[in-house]
């Protein structure tokens, strides 16, 4: 029964207006079942539904009698013929949702999973990553003015469910392709990604309340149930001009840091050898190829074991900026994750051509950063408080007021403060 009513919570998150929605089992093997009228299904098993309770009874049955792969249902509503084919039942291997089926997005799926091996659950470490992840978003996006989403654990990573209310249309899919685009280029990790395909109308998304299968279940690669971690009272909106303003600060590979505002306001163009020079950075040599200036690199700033002169910072002469490693493990990196490994969140000013260093640029000793970021940091140092926290680490105390966190706070501060001295 609790099964049964977290997936009616679910369904009334998803579709609140009792649209026709798909319902479908992937299963593990071909399989024979009485839900399906005892007929071989290959690969999957799928129904249209209207009414939630049905589609919930039908949910625990194929979650607990089959024991499929996972358990989906459609992210958005389908079209009302669709019911034609397997009304309120499932049936063995019939045709899936096309987008086309489908008339109005209602839910932008955030998927954030951890980086494995395919065809394999995760561990609790790479678990707990993908929630560390899901949760900086959730509250950055929120810090913006977005509204509170459903957060769900998937079993192997997980989810935010935001509410949208948008017409099934070219303009507003690329918007929403847009907008899975810029959340991964800000919080993609080295441990964990953000999935940019799950941007399509017909999408399939976990029925929460059900155990995930994927590949064999060992010790360490457990097989979890889905679950709602956060639902909110209020099912608001995320407003289109919202949407818009984040798939817009989503740059291309052929946009780079070169393209920001100078110390002005205007556009500039980066002086790379005394920005390299600055930072550290060793140039082997500078050549000139076609409209680019080619800026050879001692090593590759993300693995030191490959050699000499297979790395370059690359700038044309209109000022955009590209990061090359002639290995494919660096082909993903741009611009952008280069100057943070150079100089971290330091200003640009005084680095734009035309610009004087009137005095040497110190790095902050005290920066901002997101909680992605913090996550993905590995350690090494000796701790400052023994099985607290680390040198480079950040520590978080929350709780109600009047329990002594600002006392223990300035405790900490002391007592990291006597041991450096």
């Amino acid at each position: 029964m609790e099964k049964q009513d977290t997936v009616m919570k679910y369904l009334k998150y998803l579709h609140p207006d009792k649209d026709p929605f798909e319902l479908s089992g992937k299963l593990r093997e071909p399989t024979e079942s009485p839900l399906w009228g005892n007929k071989l299904a290959r690969s999957m098993a799928t129904g249209y539904f209207e009414d939630q309770k049905k589609a919930a009874e039908c949910i625990s049955k194929l979650d607990g009698d089959v024991k499929p792969e996972a358990v989906y249902v459609s992210l958005n509503p389908c079209s009302e013929s669709l019911l034609s084919r397997a009304n309120h039942k499932l049936k063995a291997d019939i045709n899936r949702t096309k987008d086309g089926e489908v008339a109005h997005i209602r839910n932008l799926l955030i998927d954030v999973d951890p980086v494995r091996k395919a065809g394999s659950s995760s561990t609790d470490d790479e678990h707990e990553a993908a929630l560390s992840i899901a949760r900086a978003i959730l509250w950055d996006l929120h810090a913006s003015g977005w509204p509170k989403p459903l957060l769900g654990d998937s079993g192997n990573g997980a989810h935010l469910l935001y509410k949208v209310k948008m017409n099934n249309t070219r303009e507003n899919v690329r918007v929403l392709q847009q907008v899975l685009k810029a959340l991964a280029q800000k919080y993609d990790t080295d441990q964990v990604k953000i999935d940019t395909a799950v941007f399509n109308p017909g999408r399939l998304v976990k029925a929460y309340g059900t155990r995930t299968r994927k590949g064999k279940k060992i010790e360490d690669r457990p097989h979890r149930v889905a679950k709602i971690l956060l639902l909110p009272k209020k099912h608001e909106v995320v407003g289109k001009k919202k949407l818009k303003l984040l798939a817009a600060t989503f740059k291309s590979g052929k946009e780079s840091e070169a393209n920001t505002p100078g110390p002005n306001g205007e556009r500039g163009k980066l002086d790379v050898p005394r920005f390299l020079d600055h930072y550290g950075v060793k140039v082997l040599k500078t050549k000139q190829h076609g409209n680019s200036t080619v800026y050879s690199l001692d090593k590759c700033l993300f693995n030191e074991k490959h050699t000499p002169n297979e790395a370059a910072i690359i700038q044309t002469d209109q000022g955009c900026l590209y990061y090359q490693c002639f290995h494919n493990s660096c082909k993903k990196y741009r611009f952008e994750d280069a100057r943070l490994r150079i100089s971290g969140d330091d200003s640009l000013n005084g680095f734009w051509l035309g610009d004087s260093l009137k005095e040497p640029l110190e790095k902050p000793r005290v920066k901002i950063v997101s909680a992605a970021r913090l996550v993905a940091k590995k350690v090494r140092e000796k701790p400052l408080i023994n099985g607290l926290l680390g040198q480079r680490e950040s520590l978080l105390m929350y709780g109600p007021s009047g329990i002594g966190k600002s006392v223990l706070s300035i405790n900490l501060v002391l007592h990291s403060l006597n041991k450096c001295i």
